[in-house]
């Protein structure tokens, strides 16, 4: 018998590699990847990750994860990870899950960055209504945006990195330039 894992998987896999690496947020403000070789048994997903990032605090209560998929660069075998977690930071962290900058938020980060088409910006946005623009390479910002109410959806940009678009608790959908 395998023993049950000691955590929980809050959000959807992030796949990447051709479907031999795999990205989860889990309980505890953990993140896990599998990074899977063809043609082996690591080609696998078991119950042991290839690494793990538990280096962050947990949120209140301890149990608290981080809420959303993370969202990955265009790399396909060595991507950047980006995602919010809930001792409230947005944090970047290579494809081993060793982080290279951290954000602080004033709340949780509730919907999934999105990385720009050149990989050169992220885009995140806090659960109070405020929309970030932060470089991927050291985590600078660009912009910190108030959007007007409260954010829980996802949101999304379009084709060429121009436009963002957001839904908003109002019943708003909107549209940044």
């Amino acid at each position: 018998n395998i023993p049950a894992p000691d955590w929980q998987v809050v959000s959807a896999p992030a796949i990447t590699n051709q479907g031999l690496t795999c990205y989860f947020t889990v309980s505890r403000s953990e993140f896990r990847v599998w990074n899977g070789e063809v043609g082996t048994k690591g080609s696998y997903f078991d119950r042991r990750a290839s690494a793990n990032q538990r280096g962050f605090e947990a949120g209140f209560p301890r149990s608290t994860p981080g809420q959303t998929t993370v969202a990955l660069s265009s790399d396909p075998v060595e991507p950047q990870i980006f995602n919010g977690v809930a001792s409230k930071f947005f944090v970047s962290m290579d494809y081993q899950l060793n982080i290279l900058w951290e954000n602080p938020t004033f709340s949780t980060v509730m919907a999934e960055g999105r990385v720009s088409p050149d990989d050169e910006r992220v885009y995140y946005a806090e659960q109070n209504g405020i929309m970030y623009s932060a470089l991927t390479s050291d985590g600078t910002l660009n912009w910190e945006v108030p959007i007007g109410s409260f954010t829980y959806s996802e949101f999304s940009l379009s084709p060429d990195g121009d436009y963002l678009f957001y839904g908003d608790t109002l019943g708003n959908v909107v549209a940044w330039k």
